[in-house]
């Protein structure tokens, strides 16, 4: 489970933010969070569920693109080639209306709840190296250090390995890694146990986000081939279930194996590719035939059905993936074209013990507020993202606000403009105010 993330020179936010699931003490909502007895005799609080609000362009977007980051440099970078002729590898966007910064590196912290153990995780790096890496253990006060990595004027990786792994049959000082590559990535195909424990929970996070509308034909055929797989799986079927369960004019839906190319599947056509058979998703339509006897009606989801429809497809998919793997879910606009009580029940999803029993973890951007209204979500688990007049993000939370409690009316204060994270609009009559400029 993610603790926290910490984000430092990374698109909007020049200077250091943090984002928690850590949750409050207080006792509301209990289903809200699950409490973890450690292997040091502590215990650690942490969220199911929450959700980031601000204006557009504010910068809320831009913490699922640090995890994005995050997640692609773990996952892959024992596969980048190096060298100065090749484009760079690295996802590597620093704030850019600064010029001390603009070419400055960018950091990476993460906690980890790791079988009762939490563990720190720290990267910095700049368009074309990893300049530092470090994993350590966290008892009470101490860190204790697995891993340390630093580069050398001379682009040559030294690794310090603490002394929890020493004695071990992995000989770490053989591994030989490129200027570009993590020690956590290379790890990841190796028997290093609790090391290859926390390269998964990073490696396995999913996250989207970009929520925009015309890839959602892409997406769904995606999930139907990644996620769901054929129309006898588990997850297909509670699918089913779930589209039924939210009213939006369906009598069933089905997969079907259709030929086309393969990027086609995924990205849009492409020649000289060679075509194969993807998953498709079809919707049935209860209706009547000429006589007025009842019929089915067969549509392909991609033309016929709405776009909130296919918005359901694609982020359904996605959460019952999580909930049944357990894991971490970051998803931008989860919103997107669904009617509030979809945008709900979904999030619900992860604050009930029947439906969430592996403790997966949902982070979501929204401009809807009433997901937060009727006490559905504590305090500590809404976000508020804002820009300062120097463009630059501020990430903070609603519990960061004096004598604010536990189960506050949120929408209606962030409505009312309490928490800040709003746009600012002026008169309609400065449009059309031919001396404006």
């Amino acid at each position: 489970m993610l603790k926290s993330l910490k984000i430092k020179n990374y698109k909007s936010y020049k200077n250091e933010a943090i984002f928690s699931f850590e949750g409050q003490e207080a006792d509301a909502l209990p289903n809200n969070y699950t409490d973890i007895e450690l292997n040091n005799g502590s215990s650690q609080r942490l969220l199911h569920s929450s959700v980031i609000f601000g204006a557009n362009a504010s910068g809320k977007t831009n913490v699922l693109w640090a995890l994005a980051a995050l997640h692609y440099l773990v996952a892959n970078s024992r596969g980048f080639e190096y060298s100065e002729n090749r484009p760079p590898s690295m996802p590597y966007e620093p704030f850019a209306f600064d010029d001390a910064v603009s070419a400055q590196p960018t950091e990476f912290t993460v906690e980890l709840l790791v079988h009762e153990n939490i563990f720190r995780y720290f990267v910095r790096y700049d368009q074309k190296r990893v300049l530092s890496e470090r994993l350590c253990l966290l008892d009470g006060e101490d860190e204790i250090e697995y891993f340390n990595v630093k580069l050398s004027e001379k682009d040559k990786k030294t690794i310090q390995i603490g002394s929890v792994l020493r004695g071990r049959k992995f000989d770490f000082q053989s591994v030989e890694l490129l200027p570009n590559h993590l020690l956590l990535s290379e790890l990841g195909v190796k028997p290093v146990g609790d090391i290859l424990d926390v390269y998964n929970e990073l490696a396995g996070m999913q996250v989207e986000p970009s929520a925009e509308a015309f890839a959602l034909k892409y997406r769904n055929r995606k999930v139907a081939n990644e996620i769901l797989k054929n129309t006898e799986s588990k997850l297909f079927k509670q699918l089913r279930r779930l589209v039924r369960l939210a009213d939006v004019g369906i009598a069933d839906v089905f997969m079907a194996k259709e030929e086309m190319e393969p990027t086609a599947a995924y990205f849009g056509s492409g020649p000289g590719f060679p075509t194969s058979a993807v998953w498709s998703f079809y919707t049935l339509h209860a209706g009547y035939n000429s006589e007025h006897k009842p019929k089915s009606f067969s549509k392909p989801l991609d033309e016929f059905e709405s776009l909130g429809t296919k918005h359901l497809f694609s982020l359904g998919s996605r959460v019952l993936q999580v909930l049944d793997t357990g894991g971490l879910l970051a998803y931008d606009e989860m919103n997107l074209a669904l009617h509030p009580s979809l945008l709900a029940l979904l999030v619900s999803m992860f604050n009930n013990p029947k439906s969430n029993p592996k403790h997966a973890q949902l982070v979501f951007t929204t401009h809807d507020a009433s997901v937060v209204g009727d006490n559905q979500l504590r305090v500590d688990q809404v976000w508020f993202a804002e820009k300062n007049k120097d463009g630059e993000s501020e990430l903070f939370s609603a519990q960061d606000f004096d004598d604010v409690s536990i189960v506050a009316p949120v929408e209606q204060w962030y409505r009312s403009g309490l928490f800040g994270a709003r746009p600012s609009i002026g008169s309609i009559d400065y449009i059309f105010d031919e001396n404006g400029e």
